[in-house]
């Protein structure tokens, strides 16, 4: 019987670093992201809020991270559930749901639960993402 791979849940700290770092990356400055007095009047939130897509990007970096640099993502399939604020703490549980063979290559089923550690709060649907490796 083959043993089930396994992928390291991540744990990320939202900071203004990591927001200016992705607004950065993807040219994404929008004042939701940086502008806290601009949220409060627009969102009735008192701190910057993340980019959505962002999370996409880090649990495709962590995909790689973990499977390898031959890694790659055919699909991803992302539903947002709420907001996630600077100073909040995101959990990523990784679990490895089917994996088979495809034209003699690996590809796997991922499913992965998104959660604000403090409450719990599901911050995505589960996001499905299939990787060949």
């Amino acid at each position: 019987m083959k043993e089930k791979l396994t992928i390291q849940s991540l744990s990320i700290h939202i900071t203004p670093q990591l927001l200016v770092s992705y607004a950065g990356a993807t040219w994404d400055f929008h004042r939701f992201h940086y502008d806290s007095q601009f949220v409060k009047e627009k969102l009735n939130v008192n701190k910057p809020i993340v980019d959505g897509q962002m999370f996409g990007a880090i649990i495709a970096k962590h995909l790689i991270s973990e499977l390898g640099q031959n890694a790659s993502i055919v699909k991803m399939k992302l539903r947002y559930l709420s907001m996630v604020m600077i100073g909040e703490t995101v959990k990523f549980d990784f679990d490895v749901a089917d994996s088979r063979l495809v034209n003699n290559m690996t590809v796997l089923n991922v499913l992965i639960n998104v959660k604000v550690e403090k409450d719990n709060r599901d911050v995505l649907k589960p996001v499905e993402v299939e990787i060949k490796l």
